[in-house]
């Protein structure tokens, strides 16, 4: 760092005093960590997993391969795995959590719950010059006024620079969007029977039934799948079943 500017006296204090890599390393070990553990989650690597009623819960914790003293970020991965489903089409797996029939960032679980149906935005990010998350591009109009407030909300939550509140702010993210999505879903036999026969009430319905109707697809259960799409079909989805559908050949 000797004789190194980032262009303004408080950059280069900033870049001297935090190290963010670090810094997301503790938040790792001294929020996650205790956060998925009290809740009665085992620890593998980065990966918590609870089971319960035939299902198994998981986050997995993914650090970015860029990150440095003066930018670092990582996502939460959350997932749903059913073993019993995997036995039952015979699809392979090493470790029961990767029988996954659910994966989503939570940045997407916190736009379902805003009412956004397709919301991408990684929120846990330290920066050197306080960047947008993702950036938007000066030429670009805001299309969905919804999101870009989401956006803002997001972006405000703690500081970038100095990491003002971000323990916080995963903490609560852990709590009330991760563990409060779990603690929402039934048991894998009744969420298999909700897939396999009922409508979808909500995106994570219809995004478990998409993953459930393309395994059944291609090991050996094509009807089956294809009773799944016919009702998820004009779903927010649409586009991804669309793509599926042509590239099988399947007619719905």
């Amino acid at each position: 760092m000797d004789n190194f500017s980032y262009g303004s006296p408080y950059l280069d204090s900033l870049s001297e005093k935090y190290n963010y890599a670090q810094m997301l390393h503790e938040t790792f070990d001294n929020v996650i960590v205790p956060g998925f553990k009290e809740k009665g989650f085992r620890k593998n690597g980065k990966t918590f997993y609870r089971k319960r009623d035939g299902l198994t819960e998981v986050c997995n914790v993914k650090f970015s391969r860029d990150n440095s003293r003066v930018h670092a970020r990582f996502w939460l991965q959350v997932c749903i795995a059913i073993p019993s489903f995997y036995d039952s089409i015979g699809k392979k797996y090493d470790k029961k959590w990767e029988a996954t029939i659910f994966n989503i960032e939570s940045d997407s679980l916190i736009g379902w719950e805003n009412g956004l149906s397709n919301f991408h935005y990684p929120p846990y990010m330290l920066d050197l010059w306080n960047s947008r998350l993702i950036a938007v591009s000066l030429t670009e109009t805001r299309k969905d006024e919804k999101e870009e407030l989401l956006k803002d909300k997001l972006d405000s939550r703690y500081n970038k620079q100095t990491g003002e509140g971000f323990n916080e702010v995963v903490a609560y993210d852990i709590e009330n969007v991760i563990i409060k999505f779990f603690n929402t879903t039934p048991s894998a036999e009744k969420l298999l029977e909700n897939i396999n026969n009922d409508e979808p009430n909500t995106c994570a319905d219809e995004a478990m039934m998409y993953e459930v109707a393309y395994l059944y697809y291609n090991y050996g259960e094509q009807e089956k799948a294809k009773e799944i799409l016919k009702r998820i079909q004009n779903g927010f989805l649409k586009d991804r079943i669309q793509k599926f559908v042509n590239y099988a050949g399947i007619i719905l």
